[in-house]
């Protein structure tokens, strides 16, 4: 596979094979600003086939996969050195013939049903906000933006979390969000006890990623005080919506984000894997 060195080298090949074929089908359509990051990063790759078009962003331990080929082509896989996964991102409501044709495609190319993950909004409200001045969230919590020291205790937390989750950032990427103070971090007794990811999508909206709490101190509203700070954050950068994604089946985070309103948006997210 070719490396993609510059954002308009993969919006004119995208739009190469859009022209060709309209009625392509597509996993997702990768917006320029979806596809900045991983060109900066130096992971997007491509391989042109007979049919169309596929896009590879290599991690670590695996590569996701973004394809658009014609709707009587198979899926040509050109990694086989690592686990691949096929991202299908669409709305609920919009289950259509594509998503159905996108599915076949993927299960006659030997991938399975992985994980499901819905994005769920919900509305800043006073309430739910505390004074960012005072660092002290509890007698027993206080907080901090996350600093180059507490870089290894933050992966440690986030070694729960899916090894295929491409959210979690390398430690480069990792470096930039700490400039940006986009990771802050729960303390208690000295240690790091929770971590999370703020981050402005546009000017009314902000979201939470990775949000993670030590499995020895839950179900001790630690993970309450996180949210509470993330909006405060949120509020005070101009928000006044926040999104997140999760995992359906993930019933701690549904259940403390419910108590700040967060619901369902209509939008999934489809992973498929082939190991």
């Amino acid at each position: 596979m070719k490396k993609i060195l510059e954002l308009d080298q993969y919006w004119d090949l995208l739009n190469k094979y859009q022209e060709k074929n309209p009625d392509m089908v597509y996993n997702h359509m990768m917006l320029p600003g979806e596809a900045a990051p991983h060109i900066d990063e130096g992971k997007l790759y491509y391989e042109e086939q007979k049919d169309g078009i596929v896009f590879s962003v290599k991690e670590r331990d695996f590569c996701k996969l973004y394809f658009y080929i014609s709707e009587e082509s198979d899926i040509d896989l050109p990694e086989k050195d690592r686990p691949q996964l096929i991202e299908c991102i669409y709305r609920e409501e919009k289950e259509d013939s594509h998503i159905q044709k996108l599915r076949k495609k993927t299960e006659a190319a030997g991938f399975c049903p992985y994980v499901k993950n819905i994005r769920i909004r919900a509305e800043i409200k006073q309430k739910d906000l505390i004074p960012l001045d005072k660092k002290n969230l509890r007698q027993d919590l206080f907080w901090k933006y996350a600093s180059e020291e507490d870089i290894l205790a933050i992966y440690e937390l986030w070694e729960i979390m899916d090894i295929y989750n491409s959210t979690i950032p390398e430690e480069k990427k990792l470096k930039e969000m700490l400039e940006e103070k986009e990771l802050i971090t729960v303390w208690k007794e000295g240690k790091i006890c929770g971590v999370a990811r703020v981050k402005l999508e546009n000017r009314r909206t902000g979201s939470i990623w990775l949000i993670t709490v030590s499995k020895e101190l839950r179900r001790q509203g630690i993970a309450t005080e996180l949210y509470r700070l993330c909006f405060s954050i949120l509020k005070e950068k101009g928000c006044r919506y926040v999104i997140q994604w999760c995992d359906e089946k993930n019933q701690a985070v549904l259940s403390a984000s419910e108590k700040f309103g967060f619901q369902s948006d209509g939008t999934i997210s489809r992973s498929y894997i082939q190991k």
